[in-house]
């Protein structure tokens, strides 16, 4: 288990002071510093030396000290780890395990113009093996393509994690998925932003999940929400609302590949201008599992939502704002 700190600018494993007992008998000693950069290449190197099992990586107390760990962001409610080296490289099993308290990892260290969407930054995360991340706030991401916060090409396990305000000049505002498998899982996907297609997440190929979790606010030219492209999608018990785009605001499933989208028990409404939309020529292949309550677009008026429980074309879903209400991340 990996005791972290902030620092990720110094390229080294370095120390950090730390005051201990009471005056005058107080003194100052000096504790290791691992950077999260620094931790995944510990992770890499126990996985090349033969060590089984994924490595687990934990954030210590101390990131909430604002005298030790002074916070690197202006007007940032929560600690942050400010990436200045680039976007973090995932190559061998790794759990990063986020705190009891909110911990951001912003990656506007890496953008010349943090103000400005134009793709000169880097994403947060780029994942090539299994993967688990929890407990975590991903922000500040901008990218010239394939995931403003994450690419993924691996096994990746999203839970109870907020992604937002991240942005790429091509598909995927908040992530983008290349294969392999993606589960998100009490994960709230918010104020992402694609250039082209999935303002919260990209669906090039291999299976999603979204179970339990909320996509809002999101925006892109096809699929606000989410775009399937040519991969599995499975949405369970989640709720994909006031997402934006040109066509397929909340959900866009592309006929032309091949695409299989399966939706359970959740609310699609109130995006802008539909919500559940089939994109180009070819066979349907939106399928609802029951119990959902969907706006309106071509996959509703096609009459797939059907199924016993569910309740099509309703243009209000009646949801509140995003807040907290007692778990670890906002929901309507």
């Amino acid at each position: 288990y990996t005791t972290l700190f902030r620092s990720d600018s110094d390229g080294r494993y370095s120390d950090v002071p730390v005051e201990e007992g009471a005056f005058p008998f107080n003194f100052v000693s000096f504790f290791p510093d691992f950077s999260l950069r620094e931790a995944l290449e510990f992770a890499q190197k126990n996985q090349a030396s033969g060590l089984s099992g994924a490595s687990v990586i934990g954030f210590d107390n101390v990131l909430t000290d604002p005298i030790l760990n002074p916070d690197p962001t202006l007007g940032s409610a929560a600690p942050t780890i400010l990436l200045t080296l680039g976007y973090l490289t995932v190559r061998s099993p790794v759990n990063i395990q986020g705190p009891a308290f909110d911990l951001e990892i912003d990656a506007t260290g890496n953008d010349p113009t943090p103000g400005i969407n134009n793709g000169d930054g880097s994403r947060v995360f780029s994942i090539f093996d299994t993967v688990e991340i929890s407990n975590l706030i991903l922000r500040g991401g901008d990218s010239q393509e394939f995931g403003g916060a994450i690419f993924t090409s691996g096994e990746l396990t999203l839970r109870n994690n907020t992604i937002l305000e991240n942005t790429t000049t091509g598909n995927g505002g908040a992530i983008y998925v290349d294969g392999g498998t993606l589960m998100v899982d009490g994960t709230t996907i918010r104020d992402n932003t694609a250039s082209l297609r999935g303002g919260g997440i990209y669906l090039a190929g291999g299976s999603v999940v979204v179970h339990n979790s909320t996509i809002s606010g999101n925006t892109a030219v096809a699929g606000g929400g989410i775009a399937n492209a040519d991969g599995y999608l499975q949405i369970r018990y989640s709720t994909i609302t006031l997402n934006t785009a040109i066509n397929g605001g909340g959900l866009a499933s592309f006929r032309n590949a091949s695409a299989v989208t399966q939706i359970r028990s959740s609310i699609i409404a109130g995006n802008t201008p539909n919500d559940a939309q089939h994109m180009l020529s070819g066979a349907d292949n939106i399928v609802s599992l029951g119990y959902n309550v969907v706006g309106i677009g071509n996959a509703v008026s096609a009459g797939i939502f059907s199924m016993p429980g569910d309740q099509s074309n309703i243009i209000d879903p009646m949801l509140a704002p995003l807040a907290r209400l007692g778990g670890p991340t906002p929901v309507h």
